[in-house]
C-alpha cells in the first residue's frame, strides 16, 4: 500500500470523525467500515515499516468503526471491531495506541453493565508503560474513575478525577506527535467527572460542572457532545428535584437526539426519565414524555 493511499485514509478519518461528532453516527459508519475492512486487508503482504505503518491506520479505523456502532446502539459490533483494533495495536507495538483501545474497550464494557471488565479493561489501559501523552494520560484515566463509580467506589473515583485533570493540566515537554486524544481538556475531564458523579449519586456536584460547562460551550461545534451533556444536566436537575429545570433541558436534549440519534444520549434520556418517574403525573412530565416518544418513534 503506499504512503498516499495510507494518507488519504488518514486524512478521511479525521474527516469522518468531524462529521460524526457534528450528526451523529448514521451519516459516516458505512464508510468507515467499508476503509477499515480495506486497509485491514492489506496487513498480511505488508511488510517492514509499511506494515507497520498499515496496521497503526487499520487499528485507528478499526477503533473508530467500533466507536460508531457503540453510539449507534449496536454494542456487540461495537465489541467486536474494538477487540480487532486491539489485536491490531498489540502488534504494531505502540503502547499508546495499546492502552487507548483498552480503554475504548472499558468504555463498551460500561455501557454494557460488565462493570467487571470495565474496569479491568481501564485498570489494564492505565498500567500500560511508554505513555508521554499527558491528554492521553488523563481520558485513561478518566475511563478508569468511570469503571470505579460504576462499582461504587467514590474515593478510588475522585482520586482518578484529580490525577485525571492534573495529567491534562501538566505541561507537555516537545511532544514528537500529535495526541491521540486532542480534545481531552480540563473541561472535558470536568464534563466526565460530572458523569461519574451522577454514577455515584452526587447530583449538586454534578449541576455545579455542567451549568459551568454548557455556558461556556462554543457555538456551533461537537453538536452531538452538546446534547449529551445537556441530558446529563437533565438528568442532574432531576435527580435534585428541580423539575421544571429538568423538563426545559430535556427538551433541547432532545432536539440533539432527532439529530443525531446518539445511543448515548438516548441512555442518559432513559435515565433521566427514571428520575423523573415519581412526578410522571405533572403536566410539564406528561408533555416531556409525549415528546420523548415522538422523538424516538424510530426506534419502534
Amino acid at each position: 500500500m503506499s504512503s498516499d493511499l495510507l494518507q488519504t485514509l488518514e486524512a478521511s478519518l479525521a474527516q469522518l470523525a468531524s462529521l460524526d461528532a457534528a450528526s451523529g453516527p448514521r451519516a459516516v459508519l458505512a464508510l468507515a467500515r467499508e476503509q477499515a475492512r480495506f486497509v485491514t486487508g492489506f496487513v498480511r503482504g505488508a511488510t517492514g515499516p509499511e506494515r507497520t505503518d498499515v496496521l497503526r491506520v487499520a487499528t485507528r479505523l478499526s477503533e473508530f468503526t467500533g466507536w460508531l456502532h457503540q453510539d449507534s446502539g449496536e454494542l456487540d459490533e461495537a465489541m467486536a471491531w474494538t477487540d480487532r483494533a486491539i489485536q491490531l495495536a498489540n502488534e504494531v507495538g505502540a503502547p499508546e495506541l495499546a492502552a487507548y483501545v483498552a480503554m475504548r474497550r472499558s468504555n463498551i464494557d460500561s455501557d454494557r453493565h460488565d462493570t467487571r471488565a470495565a474496569l479491568d479493561h481501564a485498570s489494564a489501559a492505565v498500567g500500560t508503560g511508554s505513555i508521554d501523552d499527558p491528554q492521553l494520560s488523563g481520558v485513561l484515566l478518566r475511563q478508569r474513575a468511570m469503571a470505579h463509580a460504576l462499582v461504587g467506589d467514590e474515593v478510588a473515583c475522585r482520586r482518578d478525577l484529580e490525577d485525571a485533570l492534573q495529567a491534562v493540566l501538566t505541561t507537555a515537554t516537545a511532544l514528537e506527535a500529535t495526541s491521540l486524544v486532542p480534545y481531552v481538556t480540563s473541561s472535558y475531564i470536568e464534563m466526565e467527572a460530572a458523569n461519574c458523579y451522577l454514577r455515584l449519586g452526587k447530583h449538586g456536584d454534578a449541576l455545579d460542572i455542567l451549568n459551568r460547562s454548557i455556558e461556556a460551550w462554543p457555538a456551533g461545534t461537537q453538536d452531538r457532545d452538546r446534547g449529551l451533556a445537556l441530558a446529563r444536566l437533565a438528568t442532574a436537575y432531576a435527580g435534585a428535584h428541580e423539575v421544571e429545570e429538568a423538563v426545559s433541558t430535556g427538551h433541547a436534549a432532545l432536539k440533539v437526539l432527532d439529530v443525531t440519534r446518539s445511543a448515548r444520549i438516548l441512555t442518559q434520556m432513559h435515565d433521566l426519565r427514571r428520575e423523573l418517574a415519581p412526578v410522571w403525573e405533572m403536566p410539564a412530565v406528561r408533555d416531556f414524555n409525549r415528546a420523548f416518544k415522538e422523538t424516538t418513534a424510530w426506534k419502534a
